[in-house]
């Protein structure tokens, strides 16, 4: 970075990449020289009488982080406008390589992001738009090798082919799925012998909830290699080259353009030890921006987190520490976190900041390591603002508070982010926590998920929480990818929350939504306007939650319940409450209002129309107790306020893209079980037996070597969808053990039966035992019971037909290809069912 150099540093890359975080700041040689000595000045003011630094109106470029401790307690650090902290680096001397431009940066082995005239770029990627999707297994991520190899379309990884090893190595999958996003570095690709699959093995294992059930399918794109380089504004990094490829954007001049990277993940950190505390230090006025998300594991890639990208770092860590506060600073162009409160901080403060575009989220308190014993309390995150979030890792809440409690988050306004709000907990179910009596209150959250991710909130909890309180808040334009976008969402085991007046309109799926809980109290609030549900409950329990003295309001076709079902009676208290739907009855469940107050409920409540905005505006409804809310005062106040203002003004959101939950092309089974490990459970099938033996064991008599030994009384089955075709074909190969039986089929019907050696139904059919035999079968496609069919069976150089019956009850349109042996243990080999 030489004389002259200007960068100007900006909200976001949407609408208001023209106005400026900071004024423009001259990196000159000088400035080089003060950022190079800042921990030095930061040292002699910890060791001056005034514990003052007045820092220039400059950019502090660091080679290191800044680290303050227990020696700067007290040190109080004042920028002014054009005050810059930053690991930035400019990239120089571009040059025009057909469509691409392309620049050298020597002695770099990754790149993060780029900003080129203050807006991000992306990392080149494919689909540009939309995903990809997996083939799904269907089978529990928690088990053996399924969250290190995954299945895919031979087509969709076709561009990977001609990449060298050491490129195949640096590309990587971005995956989706519910509330995860990973990203995946490529071991290996193996084709499998189905001719239509291949196994992508990543160099490290991806979250435990990637694989689950099919409410949710993992997606994915293929990032960082030069043949997903193709649209403006995204660039490719060739480590081996050590150059930098870009595209540029309409109206950039790369011969002009101020182009930079990060080169740490970390600006600053504040950390005492043991007692040896860092005390009130203070930040007032500073930017911080520009540091990257490099991979933890080196060339493996990144740790994958399971939840709100626990695992992305933070430019700003504070540890150890009491009295800690930042005020009125601005963390921008960040892609990890950007500011952390972690073990053993307490009585610390982010206020009036402004966080935006962010790769990660804006403020996080407490620790994502689960049982670790490090107190982080008493944190303040009020007056600011949070947007732009979740641009590389969309798991990113705007604000998280881990097992962590007395917080307050208030008064923040929190927009444009991917996935939940505010989180708050990291305890799934009924355990001990210390999420105890925090504070969520008055905060103004909107324009959330653009049907990206699922699984979130407005507001998002999880575990004990006694005095802890919901209130005051207005949240809308929640959106969710194929379920779960709610306005205040207590998930596992939230418990003892007050939830009042609170403003929820247009969420998704609902303004009020429980997991499942206990003594909760929803009282006094408004849900309005959600497009599918108002108020749901997934588990009931014993006074899960009371539901007083609140208004909900929408229109047909959305309903009261969600997915129609109405809570048990010992699980929600509902009365004094007032209902409206506008378009229709309103129905509570399977019931009318006649109905359900009959059944013990909602005995002091009514079904007339209310009026939401004369409610927001502070209106009340004297006959239930509904008193007037205040939820029209949340978000920022003073000047944050009106610099929100300012940011909203003609601010670009993204667009909202409903793209398809499942794939349009089947999802077949197949199986020769060259994954995994042999001597235990197969890594792609479903057990649906305990206590049964399913191995898979080395066969050289096998088509491929493997075969899945089942024992006797063992059923497994392998997960499948079909949206097309004429007719289902399956295939296989078994082997017979002395007195075992076997059967083939979906879940919800045999194809055929072996019994005693012969095929059910069939003349003629004896089936050798201890030799392998292969079956195949031509079905019409949807299935139709009673139907007729042919099954061919093949070994020892002879090939028989039977005709058969599928049996009378068969699901039309199976999902599972299933597999049972009775009486001994029975080898399975190359598994496959498609239809065509």
């Amino acid at each position: 970075m030489g004389r002259g150099i200007k960068w100007r540093p900006m909200y976001s890359g949407f609408s208001l990449s023209r106005k400026m975080l900071a004024a423009a700041c001259v990196l000159s040689s000088a400035a080089l020289s003060a950022a190079h000595s800042l921990q030095r000045l930061a040292d002699g003011a910890a060791d001056s009488p005034e514990k003052l630094l007045r820092l220039e109106a400059r950019a502090y470029f660091l080679e290191a982080p800044l680290k303050l401790g227990a020696r700067h307690s007290g040190l109080k650090i004042v920028g002014q406008k054009g005050t810059l902290i930053t690991s930035f680096k400019k990239i120089e001397n571009w040059e025009r390589d057909g469509k691409f431009w392309r620049a050298k940066i020597p002695g770099e082995n990754f790149v993060s992001s780029v900003f080129v005239n203050g807006r991000r770029a992306q990392v080149a990627s494919t689909p540009n738009d939309g995903f990809r999707h997996f083939v799904y297994r269907g089978t529990n991520a928690r088990r053996g090798d399924n969250r290190r190899t995954f299945f895919v379309r031979k087509e969709d990884v076709a561009e990977l082919a001609g990449l060298a090893p050491d490129q195949l190595r640096r590309a990587h999958f971005q995956i989706y799925r519910a509330w995860v996003d990973n990203r995946a570095r490529i071991s290996a690709i193996r084709p499998m012998r189905d001719g239509k699959t291949c196994a992508v093995e990543f160099s490290l294992p991806a979250s435990p909830h990637i694989y689950g059930g099919d409410y949710a399918l993992p997606r994915y794109k293929i990032a960082n290699f030069m043949g997903a380089l193709d649209a403006p504004g995204e660039f490719f990094f060739d480590a081996g080259a050590e150059t930098l490829f870009y595209i540029p954007r309409e109206g950039e001049d790369m011969k002009t353009a101020e182009v930079f990277y990060p080169t740490s993940d970390r600006l600053l950190e504040i950390s005492g030890g043991g007692e040896d505390r860092a005390k009130d230090i203070s930040f007032e006025g500073v930017a911080f921006a520009g540091a990257s998300a490099r991979p933890d594991k080196g060339e493996k890639g990144w740790t994958a987190s399971s939840q709100a990208a626990a695992n992305m770092p933070s430019a700003v860590s504070v540890s150890g520490a009491t009295g800690v506060k930042f005020k009125g600073c601005e963390f921008s162009k960040l892609d990890g976190f950007a500011l952390e409160f972690r073990e053993n901080a307490d009585f610390c403060a982010a206020e009036s900041c402004i966080f935006s575009d962010l790769g990660a989220g804006g403020a996080r308190a407490g620790l994502p390591e689960r049982g670790k014993d490090a107190r982080v309390s008493n944190i303040s995150i009020k007056n600011n603002i949070v947007c732009g979030y979740g641009r590389i890792d969309r798991s990113a809440a705007g604000v998280t508070v881990f097992d962590s409690g007395s917080n307050e988050i208030s008064h923040n306004e929190i927009f444009d982010g991917y996935y939940t709000g505010i989180s708050v907990g990291w305890t799934w179910g009924g355990g001990p926590t210390r999420t105890k009596n925090n504070i969520i209150e008055f905060n103004k959250i909107h324009d959330l998920s653009y049907a990206q991710m699922c699984d979130l909130g407005g507001i998002y909890t999880l575990g004990s929480s006694e005095g802890s309180k919901i209130r005051g808040n207005l949240i809308y334009g929640i959106n969710c990818h194929q379920y779960g976008g709610w306005g205040i969402y207590n998930d596992e085991g939230s418990s003892g929350f007050e939830i009042s007046g609170n403003f929820v309109r247009g969420a998704q799926e609902g303004g009020y939504y429980m997991h499942y809980g206990k003594n909760c109290k929803v009282e006094n609030n408004v849900f309005c306007h959600s497009s599918d549900f108002q108020i749901g409950l997934e588990k009931n329990g014993d006074n899960s939650f009371s539901f007083e003295r609140n208004v909900v309001i929408y229109d047909s076709p959305a309903a009261l319940f969600r997915n129609g079902r109405a809570p048990a009676p010992n699980a929600v208290k509902f009365d004094r409450n007032v209902y409206w739907n506008g378009s229709g009855e309103v129905l509570f469940g399977k019931m009318d209002f006649g109905q359900w107050r009959e059944s013990g409920r909602d005995g002091h409540s009514f079904v007339e129309k209310a009026d939401a905005e004369a409610l927001l505006d502070g209106g009340k409804i004297e006959k239930i107790g509904f008193k007037p809310i205040a939820a029209k005062r949340a978000g920022t106040e003073g000047e944050a306020a009106r610099r929100a203002r300012e940011i909203l003004k003609g601010y670009r959101f993204p667009k909202i893209v409903r793209y398809p939950a499942r794939p349009d092309w089947n999802n077949g089974a197949f199986d020769d079980f060259t994954v995994g490990e042999t001597g235990r459970p197969p890594a792609y099938m479903n057990i649906e037996r305990s206590g049964a033996s399913a191995d898979v064991v080395s066969d050289d008599t096998a088509p491929a070597g493997r075969a899945l030994e089942l024992g006797g009384g063992a059923r497994v089955s392998q997960y499948c969808r079909f949206s097309k075709g004429k007719y289902l074909e399956f295939s296989l190969a078994f082997k017979l053990s002395e007195n075992s039986d076997f059967s083939c089929g979906t879940e919800s019907g045999a194809f055929f039966s072996v019994k005693g050696a012969a095929i059910m139904g069939a003349e003629d059919s004896a089936v050798p035992r201890g030799k392998w035999v292969s079956a195949r079968g031509k079905i019409p496609f949807p299935l139709k019971g009673g139907e007729k069919w042919t099954l061919v069976i093949s070994g020892g150089g002879e090939e028989k037909s039977f005709e058969m019956r599928l049996p009378e009850k068969i699901r039309a349109n199976p999902t599972r290809f299933a597999f049972e042996s009775g009486n001994g243990p029975t080898r399975i080999a190359d598994i496959k069912m498609d239809a065509r």
